[in-house]
């Protein structure tokens, strides 16, 4: 979805959508983020057909910064 599409209709809550997502999806999380928390990325893996979640460990919101051989190595996987 467009970012233009969530400031035309103020909405930023997608989640009745994620069921419409049917390309394979690769989410990435660190297991202490602070920002999104890893419940909100389970969800949605759940919620999106063809979703692999990968929950990094010792990192927070920036996984390719606190974790890079490990963000890149799920992005190859």
């Amino acid at each position: 979805m467009e970012i233009n599409l969530i400031r035309k209709s103020g909405k930023f809550n997608f989640e009745a959508e994620l069921k419409d997502i049917t390309c394979e999806t690769l989410i990435i999380i660190g297991e202490q983020d602070w920002i999104n928390d890893p419940v909100h990325a389970k969800f949605m893996a759940d919620h999106i057909q063809n979703a692999q979640l990968v929950i990094l460990n010792n990192c927070g919101h920036f996984v390719w910064a606190d974790q890079r051989a490990s963000f890149f190595k799920a992005l190859k996987d």
